[in-house]
C-alpha cells in the first residue's frame, strides 16, 4: 500500500510528484472557453481545398485520369492553462538507445523535449479553450495525386490506380508559447513520407455466364514509433524529471511504416436464367494468398523486454470462403 496522502498537494510519505490538482474535490469552474473562438464568425475549425484534374481518352470506352489536391487545415484551437506560462518549463534532449531496428541503427538526438519545472506544479488547473492563432499558431497541410483508368471492354471491366499523398505540419510555434499541452513535445515540425495506395477490380465474363472477378489492394503499413523510457540521468535537463521517468518516441512520426499489407481477392458467379427470373450462385474468397501482413504492432522499447519491439498483436484476418445465391424475379 502506498503511503501518503493524493489529496495532498505536495509530496507526502512515498508520493514525490507534487502535481496534484488543488481544485480537485471543490465544486468550482475551472474549463473555460474563450467567447470570440466559441462564438465568432469563421472560428470552426475546417479546412480549405483545391485540386485540378485531367481526363483522357486512350480509345474507345478506356480513359485515363490525373488529379491533384492541395488541402490546408485553418482554425486549430488551443486550451490555455491560465496559471502557467512558458518559463515554467524547461526543454531538454536526449539519445536513442543502439539498436538496429531504429532508423540509422539509432543513436540519434531527440531535443525540443518539455518538461515543467518543480516549483510549476501543483499549481491551479483553470484553463480558456480558444483560438490556437492567439499563441503563434499552427498549420498543417496534405498533398496528393490521383491517377486512375477506367474501361468498359467487352467482355471486361477494370478500373483501378493509384494514390498517393504526404501530411506536413508545423505546431512549434504554439508549442513555444502553450508548452503545457504538449505532452514531451518531441518533433513539433514534421512531414510524412508519400504513403501510396494501389486499388485494382477487373471483371471478364467467359462463356456460359460465368464471370470472373478480382480486386487488388495495396494499403501501407502502420506507421511506426519508438517509445523509449527515459530516467533524469540519461537526458540533459540536470535536474530531476516532474515524473521520475519520461517516455519519448525516438522516430520522427511519418517517416517509418510497417510491411505493406496487399489483398487480393475473388469472386466466381455463374448466372441462370429462367424467363424473366434470373439465378445467381457466388463464391467469394477473401484474402486469397492468404497474406498476414500486421495492422498492429508493439512500439514500446522497454514494455515486456526490448525483443517485444515490433511484434505484430494485431494481422490482416486470414483466407476465408464464401458462398452466397442470389435470386432476382
Amino acid at each position: 500500500i502506498v503511503q501518503g496522502d493524493p489529496l495532498i498537494v505536495e509530496a507526502n510519505g512515498e508520493l514525490i510528484r507534487n502535481d496534484g490538482n488543488p481544485a480537485f474535490g471543490e465544486p468550482v469552474l475551472t474549463a473555460l472557453v474563450d467567447p470570440d473562438w466559441a462564438t465568432g464568425f469563421g472560428e470552426r475549425g475546417g479546412n480549405w481545398e483545391y485540386s485540378a484534374s485531367v481526363q483522357r481518352e486512350l480509345m474507345s470506352n478506356m480513359s485515363l485520369n490525373f488529379g491533384y489536391f492541395y488541402r490546408t487545415f485553418v482554425n486549430f484551437d488551443v486550451t490555455d492553462t491560465l496559471a502557467l506560462a512558458p518559463d515554467d518549463f524547461d526543454t531538454f534532449s536526449v539519445t536513442a538507445p543502439l539498436d538496429p531496428r531504429l532508423p540509422g541503427g539509432g543513436g540519434n538526438v531527440v531535443s525540443g523535449l518539455i518538461d515543467r519545472k518543480l516549483d510549476a506544479l501543483g499549481r491551479a488547473p483553470d484553463s480558456v479553450r480558444t483560438n490556437a492563432n492567439n499563441f503563434g499558431g499552427r498549420s498543417e497541410t496534405w498533398k496528393g495525386l490521383d491517377i486512375s483508368v477506367n474501361a468498359r471492354l467487352e467482355d471486361l471491366l477494370l478500373q483501378g490506380g493509384v494514390s498517393t499523398g504526404s501530411t506536413s505540419f508545423d505546431r512549434c510555434a504554439l508549442q513555444a508559447e502553450v508548452p503545457e499541452q504538449f505532452g514531451t513535445g518531441e518533433f513539433c515540425k514534421s512531414s510524412t513520407n508519400y504513403l501510396t495506395q494501389v486499388k485494382l477490380i477487373v471483371a471478364y465474363t467467359l462463356p456460359y455466364d460465368v464471370q470472373v472477378a478480382g480486386t487488388f489492394q495495396s494499403n501501407p503499413g502502420p506507421a511506426r514509433s519508438a517509445d523509449v523510457t527515459f530516467s533524469a540521468a540519461e537526458t540533459d535537463l540536470g535536474r530531476p524529471l516532474s515524473g521520475g521517468t519520461v517516455e519519448v518516441n525516438v522516430i520522427e512520426p511519418g517517416t517509418q511504416y510497417g510491411e505493406r499489407a496487399n489483398l487480393f481477392d475473388l469472386r466466381f458467379t455463374k448466372s441462370f436464367n429462367f424467363g424473366p427470373t434470373r439465378f445467381r450462385a457466388m463464391f467469394d474468397l477473401y484474402n486469397a494468398f492468404n497474406n498476414n501482413a500486421a495492422v498492429i504492432e508493439n512500439y514500446d522499447l522497454n514494455f515486456g523486454g526490448e525483443d517485444s519491439y515490433l511484434t505484430p498483436t494485431g494481422i490482416i484476418p486470414g483466407r476465408l470462403a464464401k458462398l452466397a445465391f442470389q435470386l432476382d424475379f
